[in-house]
């Protein structure tokens, strides 16, 4: 990153709330997203435990819960302020997961349906103006794609960056596919993928232009890291190297170290899989020297179920309102997380003033 940008608007939906606001409400007060579905264990035939969104049709599944999901996110954004951008020069990151650029049985690609549908929403919304960029790599997409957004914002090719990410495991393939992986979390494996869904989009704007584009300073992303761990689920290399996650975290503090300052609180990407709490444990162990009091370590996908493409931006969502509302328990944060492919993202993201 050549220098911070502001977050101005969050937007989110999730299995805790229809918004922002109201998921870091429940998340705050420790509520859980999690209920039985209709999907079932391909394996034992129980119904799964899954943070799904209450509201949406039962019935609809896979890309078409997706496509939902992001435009619920996307209102929420407007509402929160973002109806103040309409008519600009905006473009939209959107990080959605691996197994969405697969063709479906009728030959489509869903991640480019998916991201057609939401180019539309968005416009409907923020005009005609707006571009659509898509990253289909899973939880670390941010990572992939932040240095290219934010450096066509520094050049001036837009006035205004909304990062945002779609995923669900509502979908029989998707789960059916966890099932033969053995990743599926469940009664008799707690070494799994612990379904669920969620959407999330932030505005990302300069810091000089945000009082003239009518836009509130919430929160500021500083710094980004990113690296490359060799563990995946699909092998058994030792997560406890954790060499990719730990440079990444490294990387998104060098500014934070420089100045003799720490970070006090973490949003990551957590779930049930042990391979990744092992890889925690050992990135969390080598960078004690970053960390201060109160020390607190966020991990939404253990209450409102796996986030996959979703996971950063509503991390992102969760840490601004904190800050925005008064209850963050520190003015610096971490937010990261790992795609299966062994990519990783860290990003510091502080309190304004």
């Amino acid at each position: 990153m050549n220098a911070p940008v502001v977050i101005a608007h969050v937007g989110a939906v999730t299995s805790m709330g229809l918004s922002a606001f109201e998921t870091a409400f429940v998340y705050r007060a420790q509520g859980t997203g999690l209920r039985l579905s209709g999907l079932t264990d391909p394996e034992s035939g129980e119904p799964l435990l899954v943070g799904a969104v209450p509201t949406l049709d039962p019935t609809w599944v896979g890309s078409e819960r997706v496509v939902e999901l992001g435009k619920l996110a996307l209102d929420d954004l407007w509402s929160d302020g973002a109806s103040a951008l309409a008519g600009r020069r905006l473009h939209v990151w959107l990080c959605l997961d691996e197994w969405l650029t697969e063709r479906d049985e009728q030959g489509v690609v869903p991640s480019v349906e998916v991201s057609r549908l939401l180019r539309i929403h968005a416009r409907a919304r923020f005009g005609e103006h707006v571009q659509m960029h898509v990253c289909a790599m899973g939880a670390a997409s941010p990572g992939r794609i932040l240095d290219d957004a934010l450096g066509e914002l520094s050049r001036g090719e837009c006035e205004g960056v909304i990062l945002g990410g779609v995923h669900s495991d509502q979908c029989p393939t998707r789960i059916t596919r966890l099932s033969q992986q053995k990743r599926l979390y469940s009664a008799e494996n707690s070494d799994g993928v612990l379904p669920g869904e969620g959407a999330g989009f932030v505005t990302l704007l300069p810091v000089a232009n945000a009082r003239r584009l009518g836009a509130s300073a919430r929160a500021q992303l500083i710094e980004l890291g990113t690296g490359h761990d060799k563990a995946r689920p699909d092998n058994h290399e030792s997560a406890f190297e954790a060499a990719g996650l730990t440079l990444a975290v490294r990387r998104a503090t060098e500014s934070l170290r420089a100045q003799g300052l720490r970070a006090g609180t973490q949003f990551n990407d957590l779930g049930c899989e042990g391979y990744r709490l092992s890889e925690w444990i050992s990135v969390m162990t080598r960078t004690q020297a970053i960390w201060e009091e109160p020390q607190v370590s966020e991990a939404p996908a253990q209450r409102l179920g796996n986030l996959g493409a979703a996971t950063v931006p509503v991390q992102l969502a969760l840490a601004t309102e904190g800050f925005r509302r008064g209850y963050a328990p520190h003015s610096r944060a971490l937010c990261f997380a790992g795609s299966d492919d062994g990519f990783r993202v860290a990003l510091r993201v502080d309190a304004m003033g």
